[in-house]
């Protein structure tokens, strides 16, 4: 049973996929027509975008050690989809497979 709850951000826009590693929020959120790749502080803030080339990406997971994000991007309601991890750090997203 849900007691009392925080607000974490206030860009007022939907938030998706979500992962966390105890102390950053990963998710895909609205951009225009768009969904992209954000982080925000699990105690609270603006959240960031995380660059990526895709037209639209998902969260899937997280790595064990948070340096990666798997995530699926894809063009439109397409059956065709293809996995990347992203580094967090910075660096290229390295493709997985294409489903």
């Amino acid at each position: 049973r849900v007691e009392d709850f925080d607000r974490i951000t206030d860009d007022g826009s939907a938030k998706f996929y979500l992962r966390t590693d105890g102390k950053t929020l990963y998710f895909a959120k609205t951009e225009g027509a768009r969904m992209v790749l954000a982080s925000a502080p699990v105690s609270g803030g603006p959240s960031s975008i995380i660059e990526t080339p895709f037209p639209n990406v998902a969260v899937e997971d997280l790595s064990n050690d948070g340096s990666r994000l798997l995530v699926l991007s894809y063009k439109s309601i397409n059956i065709e989809s293809e996995f990347w991890t992203v580094p967090l750090q910075g660096g290229a997203p390295v493709e997985m497979r294409r489903i």
